[in-house]
């Protein structure tokens, strides 16, 4: 495979990558629309656990639910935006029933968290949070700022905003967190200090065992970084590590299923330069990503796909002839298996699409 067109993949990759994860100040939109801060808690809290997002005015919240079991944090905007939202599940009781009392918001709160960068939109109406969705273990519920409520942020659980790896090495890594701590050991002794976001981009971090001892982290063009260490060092830094994803596959607005249900989903088939595949299913719902099916790919005769997935067997994919252009050619991946995901069976019959590339 063509190493100048796998260069290029990556540092679009890469550039990507820090633009979904890097977005660390993004104070609420459009003129006019107020920005959220403070503690907003359950309406009614049926299940007996703190749950709350906790909103600061720069545009950045930390999220926690049933008493920490499950933590984010990430950026949030307030858009001007119709979306639809459940008042009440009427008069059977169920949600998701034709007689649900159903209503149209005006405004949005689109929260995008580190962890997973997929947008996740929830209705804002009267200055609350309504028909919200908790990590997909409880749906339909409206939080609301709790007025004065006092908040002790050195209680939260850190959570992981960037990776990045020196050498190309998985243990050689400088993680910054979103309590703007961070962990560095792409070095010989592993330093632990603060990180402050600096008006050109660059950030600087201090050593908390040593303030005199400061670096400073920047981001190059091509996507990689360059960490400084203050002695006249400066090491080159990547947002990933091993393989490179050479094609991609896609299939949005797909329903898949479980036992129970039906949910919108979108699908992504990675094909990486060691011969590798993997399916990812994102729940649009929850925002959650899943690891799906995974085996390896050939390709015979320029075009033709031949996958081996572990669990969906041998598919083959369907160059799209009529679509080939000078620069690459239409592939279709037919995908059709049971998979193991959220420790339930999870249905998956959708067509994925991709663009192959003649400088293969």
């Amino acid at each position: 495979m063509n190493f100048m067109m796998n260069t290029m993949r990556k540092s679009i990759s890469l550039l990507l990558t820090l633009l979904l994860t890097f977005s660390l100040v993004s104070v609420a939109t459009a003129e006019g629309n107020p920005v959220l801060e403070g503690v907003y808690d359950l309406e009614k809290n049926d299940f007996g656990m703190e749950t709350f997002y906790h909103f600061n005015a720069d545009g950045t919240y930390y999220a926690s639910f049933f008493m920490g079991a499950v933590t984010d944090a990430g950026t949030y905007e307030i858009k001007d935006e119709e979306l639809a939202y459940m008042v009440s599940a009427g008069a059977d009781g169920t949600a998701g029933t034709e007689d649900d009392e159903m209503a149209t918001a005006t405004q949005i709160v689109e929260l995008v968290s580190y962890v997973n960068p997929t947008p996740v939109k929830v209705a804002y109406v009267d200055g609350k949070l309504v028909d919200i969705s908790l990590a997909g273990m409880a749906n339909h519920r409206t939080m609301a700022l709790t007025e004065g409520k006092a908040y002790d942020a050195s209680t939260e659980t850190p959570i992981k905003v960037v990776n990045l790896y020196a050498d190309n090495l998985e243990g050689n890594t400088l993680t910054l967190y979103h309590d703007k701590s961070f962990v560095d050991y792409t070095g010989e002794m592993g330093i632990y200090g603060t990180w402050e976001k600096n008006e050109d981009g660059s950030y600087t971090l201090t050593d908390e065992d040593d303030e005199d001892n400061v670096f400073t982290l920047t981001w190059n063009e091509d996507g990689t970084a360059s960490y400084s260490l203050g002695d006249g060092e400066t090491k080159d830094l990547s947002t990933s590590v091993g393989p490179v994803a050479f094609n991609v596959f896609k299939a949005e607005n797909v329903q898949v299923a479980t036992a129970d249900t039906t949910m919108g989903a979108n699908l992504t088939l990675n094909c990486y330069d060691d011969g590798t595949c993997v399916l990812l299913v994102n729940i649009t719902a929850i925002g959650m990503e899943l690891e799906a099916d995974k085996g390896t790919y050939t390709v015979a005769d320029v075009f033709n796909y031949t996958f081996n997935f572990e669990t969906a067997g041998e598919i083959a994919g369907q160059p799209d002839w009529a679509s080939a252009t000078t620069s690459g050619i239409g592939v279709n991946v037919p995908y059709a298996a049971t998979v193991q995901a959220m420790g339930s069976d999870l249905v998956i019959d959708a067509q994925l699409a991709g663009t192959a590339s003649i400088a293969q």
